[in-house]
């Protein structure tokens, strides 16, 4: 039995694809694949030309009969059912909060490490506690760090180390909720350290940059300074961390009044206000995901999923909200796509195995791809916490891990942008075009065969290469029908 590709991105992935559908056909035939997916970016447009060469090839006997066309689409998801919290807070917008703020050597929590930690205590909208310190890292601070954040080396010489600091932090905030600007960094970097000291921190966060983008949805841009000056909070004479916890404190107080006028009494309820906001859509963070469609029920919710994508949400892109993505998903198949996804994007920030595992229920299949598709994060400077091939396979193994734990099939994809390896030239000539940077070993986007596959996968052991490569994909397209009607 031979493996099922199941992402693939034809012309009509806009400035992308290379892939000519006949040629893609006649490769999956020579391979003796008794199926292919084609997941064009953001759109279905593909779909009548692809029916039409299967109708084509099967009359004049160049594709066997029995072979199935899976159609599916990458979207760009953007997750607006967790929002301003967790979907599970409910507790009230007058609770204590804890505003927390830190300063780091880098942007990686896995490599990276705290250097200063500030927190400031509500209660009823006015301090109450404040908690300071610089942390020793035990190494030195970059002078491009220290140009950042005005912290030396001498500053944080003889200073307490994160070991020291952090179960007075924990005693500080105590069972309060915490509130940042943007909370992804602040807590990927503390539950890292948490993590590392034997620690857990369990507080529900509540994200005043998603709230910004609710409540402030005309706004270009949402940095602290902009979202202070639009509501016109002002800015102390103090700098560095200590101002911006003094921002977010402004803005903070400044959303509660606004919630509060709005009759909003839980975090929850201001939480949902985010499902299906066009504003928060259009300004957050997209993800990539695979759909395919199952039968033709799943085929008409594409249609609706892709029309809203379009007419709603258009931001640079069509954007396609968790919220429409579960209304409409009967009859469709959610796939965690590349290194883009939103489980790889959780991982690659240090997120715990049991956030990514919260990430990955979403999902009906999990991707993993070969190494030299993701080579670029090797030497990329925003992925400084990939540094080998080994680095990305661990990745591969992540996600397998988790695939297995959740019960979740997990796949092995091409990812194939062009059919085979030398085609890289054509696409690498499309992307300088509009300005990328490319390299000479950017080769890792074309179709493999199933012992290329199985070869790349030797490191998960035999058994389990064989079931991602071979036995998963089959899986996946043995759960589609064979008779949707484009």
């Amino acid at each position: 039995m031979k493996r099922i590709e199941l992402h693939t991105h034809t012309k009509r992935s806009e400035k992308d694809g290379l892939i000519d559908i006949d040629e893609l056909l006649t490769f999956a035939t020579n391979e003796d694949m008794r199926a292919v997916a084609i997941t064009d970016h953001g759109n279905i447009e593909a779909f009548q030309e692809a029916s039409d060469k299967i109708f084509e090839m099967k009359n004049d006997g160049t594709l066997p009969d029995d072979f199935k066309m899976i159609y599916g689409t990458e979207v760009y998801l953007v997750d607006d059912l967790t929002g301003v919290t967790s979907p599970e807070n409910e507790r009230s917008i007058s609770s204590d909060v804890v505003v927390v703020s830190i300063e780091t050597t880098g942007l990686a929590s896995k490599h990276d490490s705290i250097i200063e930690i500030g927190a400031i205590k509500l209660s009823d909208g006015k301090e109450v506690g404040r908690f300071h310190t610089y942390v020793n890292p035990e190494t030195q601070i970059s002078s491009d760090v220290e140009a950042l954040t005005d912290i030396t080396n001498e500053m944080v010489a003889g200073q307490p180390t994160i070991q020291e600091v952090l179960p007075d932090f924990l005693e500080f905030v105590g069972d309060s909720l915490l509130v940042s600007h943007n909370v992804t960094f602040e807590m990927g970097f503390l539950n890292a350290n948490f993590k590392k000291c034997g620690l857990q921190l369990k507080n529900t966060w509540i994200d005043t940059l998603a709230l910004s983008r609710l409540l402030l949805p005309t706004l270009n841009r949402y940095k602290i300074h902009m979202v202070a000056r639009e509501l016109g909070v002002e800015r102390s004479d103090m700098r560095g961390i200590e101002a911006n916890m003094n921002l977010i404190v402004g803005i903070f107080n400044k959303f509660v009044l606004t919630l509060e006028s709005m009759k909003i009494e839980t975090w929850k309820q201001a939480n949902e206000l985010c499902a299906g906001n066009a504003g928060i859509i259009k300004n957050s963070p997209s993800y990539h995901a695979t759909v395919l469609v199952q039968n033709q029920k799943g085929l008409e919710n594409l249609q609706k999923i892709i029309h809203e994508s379009n007419e709603t949400y258009y931001q640079r892109r069509p954007r396609v909200p968790k919220s429409l993505l579960q209304k409409y998903r009967e009859g469709l198949l959610i796939g965690s796509a590349c290194e883009a996804g939103e489980l790889y994007s959780g991982i690659l920030m240090g997120e715990e195995e049991n956030e990514c595992s919260v990430i990955a229920r979403f999902y009906d299949y999990l991707e993993i791809q070969p190494v030299a598709n993701d080579l670029f994060m090797c030497t990329h400077s925003y992925y400084d916490e990939v540094n080998s091939e080994d680095d990305l396979r661990e990745m591969n193994q992540k996600i397998v891990g988790i695939g297995k734990k959740l019960g979740l099939p997990v796949v092995a994809t091409s990812d194939a942008h062009y059919i085979y390896k030398e085609d890289s030239v054509a696409r690498s000539a499309l992307l300088e075009s509009m300005g990328y940077d490319t390299s000479p070993d950017d080769y890792g986007l074309h179709i493999r065969t199933t012992e290329e596959m199985l070869e790349e996968f030797q490191c998960l052991g035999e058994d389990t290469a064989y079931e991602v490569v071979v036995e998963n994909t089959n899986k996946i397209a043995e759960m589609i029908s064979a008779d949707i009607v484009i």
